[in-house]
């Protein structure tokens, strides 16, 4: 039997949860952890939560986009409409005129970039800040050294890796 162990999603930062593994899928280039499924109940209320002690409690909520309305950012607004795996998945990848990726290769979306200095790839502050301690972002902006990106160079992301391993593992046998 599997354990309610919970995860986050290496994206949104979503808990996931081992026993539901409907809802976890691997990344398909980083082969991390991403969420599957859209708004969970869990966000909804910690949106209402968080949107309830920034208005009071006399404050009514009609809707989960109230949430988004009045600027509480507590609930990643895209997985309102899908996941983070179908996101990435179903997001058209463009590149700049020299060729470079214009989106994060971990989370498909734009934000501040960092440009791999042996291939195309690029990764958002956001994902590595997320992910890694603050050393690896430093690493990465230290002009005097070039630097692999996660795709050229897996081995930062090995525990994270190892990790959807193992939660793919329990899937194929304990289901």
């Amino acid at each position: 039997m599997l354990r309610r162990i919970g995860y986050k999603c290496t994206v949104c930062r979503e808990q996931l949860y081992a026993a539901e593994s409907a809802n976890i899928k691997e990344h398909p280039d980083l082969r991390v952890i991403i969420c599957r499924v859209g708004l969970t109940a869990l966000s909804i209320l910690r949106c209402h939560q968080s949107v309830l002690a920034a208005n009071g409690p006399r404050f009514k909520i009609k809707a989960v986009t109230d949430c988004m309305l009045r600027g509480q950012m507590f609930v990643n607004t895209r997985s309102l409409l899908q996941s983070c795996y179908n996101f990435f998945m179903d997001g058209e990848f463009t590149q700049d005129e020299d060729g470079f990726d214009n989106q994060c290769s971990w989370c498909g979306e734009g934000g501040h970039l960092m440009i791999c200095d042996y291939c195309t790839s690029a990764f958002c502050k956001k994902c590595v800040r997320n992910n890694f301690k603050r050393e690896m972002l430093k690493r990465i902006e230290d002009d005097s050294t070039k630097w692999r990106c996660f795709k050229c160079d897996p081995k930062p992301l090995a525990s994270h890796i190892r990790v959807a391993g193992e939660l793919t593992v329990s899937w194929r046998y304990e289901w």
